[in-house]
């Protein structure tokens, strides 16, 4: 399993609350020295370590085998970086799983992943697609491109709008969708 983070910090927040409830886990970012980076990766790699958190280090030019499940815990900036995470499954005609956690800060990413999932006939969940329609009220030339109900959400903005709503996410792969690579 191969978790992504945004943060060195929640990739070792991340590994701690896994290590507490006894999966083992491993993080992987720049603040590790290049020998703690290689030695996890070598892990990992030899499926000696099954649970690698990391941050966006990983999501570029690293060819890992056998990765069955890639978790998205903190939404990827943009649907480049989305694909390339994913693209860590289902290598060499394998199947493998990706999900993808998002909230409503993370609205400017839902209608490009409902177009790549409809685009790859995976299933879309219903609460994505609800993020999506709002993300396109938020773009129109009424509101503006930043504008949240208010504000940008990404600095608080926004917040009387979804006040009642901060604990919904929506998972791109809640439904469990498969990838397959040739």
């Amino acid at each position: 399993c191969l978790i992504f983070c945004k943060t060195k910090i929640n990739v070792d927040e991340l590994v701690n609350r896994l290590n507490e409830v006894n999966i083992e886990a491993w993080g992987l970012h720049a603040q590790k020295t290049q020998n703690e980076r290689m030695w996890v990766l070598d892990q990992f790699k030899n499926g000696e370590l099954s649970c690698l958190a990391s941050t966006n280090c990983l999501g570029r030019g690293h060819d890992i085998p056998r990765v069955k499940y890639v978790i998205n815990f903190d939404s990827p900036s943009n649907i480049e970086s989305y694909i390339h995470r994913i693209g860590r499954t289902g290598r060499a005609g394998e199947q493998g799983y990706a999900m993808t956690f998002l909230t409503e800060k993370d609205w400017r990413l839902a209608e490009p992943l409902v177009r790549v999932l409809s685009e790859t006939k995976q299933v879309v969940p219903e609460k994505l697609q609800e993020l999506a329609k709002l993300a396109a009220s938020y773009e129109s030339p009424q509101h503006g491109t930043d504008d949240f109900g208010g504000g940008n959400p990404n600095d608080g903005g926004g917040a009387q709008q979804w006040a009642s709503d901060t604990s919904n996410q929506w998972g791109s792969a809640a439904a469990g969708n498969q990838w397959t690579h040739q």
